[in-house]
């Protein structure tokens, strides 16, 4: 039995996986009270082999995983860490280790998948380029959209008052405050996006994971949720190195 673990800035995400099943998911945030409810109810019904582990949290937060590990008699954590080559990944970045480990897994994941693009789009706005042989050309990094509407907030009292309402999703020029922030902010990451699709060959797919995918989903015709790269990312990894590949 696999406890996957998937460590973001905001929320803890995991899968419960046995062989090519996935037997439980959830979720939870670092605020709640009972963070690792979910570890304490696992370790209760299920006996782990291993727990792989994606995080970008931080050392503090990974130190509290660990803690509770060893507090419940579970199997040390181990954690993904990004390489310059793997199971035909080629990293595109001069230097591996600076490709942040959810971005490397996600790749990870979506090797095979042909020519495409892997956006994530949470706290910040991830865009990455793969060519179908394993190719890594690079991506980009830019501000998730909630992260640029707190932004804009924290500058005006009248933007800030506009940025109480929920995002507004619509094509054109907004017709309120409200609608003309949020159809900056769509434009925006939409060109990011249209660019990277732009420069890889014909016909590449767009792979969407992340809190705001849903929203590009409508506004790329033919795009595809990819939720569980990371964790599809994290079994290639470690299985990798259970076969010697």
């Amino acid at each position: 039995m696999k406890l996957l673990i998937d460590m973001g800035n905001s929320r803890i995400k995991w899968r419960l996986r046995h062989q090519s099943l996935t037997l439980g998911a959830g979720s939870a945030t670092y605020d709640e009270e009972a963070v690792w409810d979910w570890l304490v109810e696992i370790s209760a019904a299920h006996p782990l082999a291993v727990i792989w582990v994606a995080s970008v949290a931080g050392v503090e937060r990974e130190k509290r995983l660990l803690a509770a590990c060893a507090e419940l008699g579970l199997p040390a954590p181990q954690f993904a860490a990004p390489r310059a080559s793997v199971a035909g990944l080629e990293c595109g970045y001069r230097d591996y280790r600076t490709l942040g480990v959810d971005r490397w897994l996600a790749l990870l994941g979506a090797r095979g998948r042909g020519d495409c693009v892997v956006v994530d789009s949470g706290t910040a706005l991830t865009v990455d380029l793969l060519l179908a042989d394993g190719c890594h050309l690079g991506g980009y990094i830019g501000p998730g959209l909630s992260l640029m509407r707190r932004s804009l907030a924290g500058e005006s009292a009248a933007l800030a008052a506009a940025l109480r309402q929920p995002l507004a999703v619509c094509a054109g020029p907004g017709l309120d405050s409200t609608g003309a922030i949020d159809s900056a902010l769509l434009a925006m990451g939409a060109g990011l996006i249209r660019s990277a699709l732009a420069q890889m060959p014909s016909g590449a797919q767009l792979l969407l994971s992340g809190g705001d995918a849903p929203i590009w989903e409508a506004l790329f015709e033919g795009a595809q949720m990819a939720p569980e790269l990371v964790f599809d990312g994290l079994e290639v990894c470690f299985s990798q190195d259970e076969t010697g590949a």
